[in-house]
């Protein structure tokens, strides 16, 4: 019923342009995390692409970011991009 190995479920750059639809989504969580100043490590369960994470670098977010996703191909694309990112399956 469900597969195991979502990196071929998902095609990355297809679910890239697929989630270019939530960018208000994403803006309006990048504005809830501008507006806490309390400091951390957010973690971005899910991370898919890595959209969120790419955004908030590019507005110089202060903390750290760790991504999770199920696919290991999309995590090693995450590390290649230079985010600290993990195989999870939640």
């Amino acid at each position: 019923m469900f597969k195991t190995d979502y990196s071929t479920y998902w095609d990355f750059d297809r679910l890239e342009q697929e989630i270019t639809g939530h960018t208000a989504r994403f803006e309006e969580v990048i504005r809830m995390l501008n507006s806490n100043s309390g400091g951390g490590t957010l973690l971005d369960i899910g991370a898919g692409t890595g959209r969120l994470a790419r955004m908030l670098k590019a507005q110089s977010y202060p903390y750290g970011i760790t991504l999770a996703d199920v696919s290991p191909s999309y995590v090693a694309r995450l590390k290649k991009e230079g985010h600290t990112a993990v195989v999870q399956d939640i």
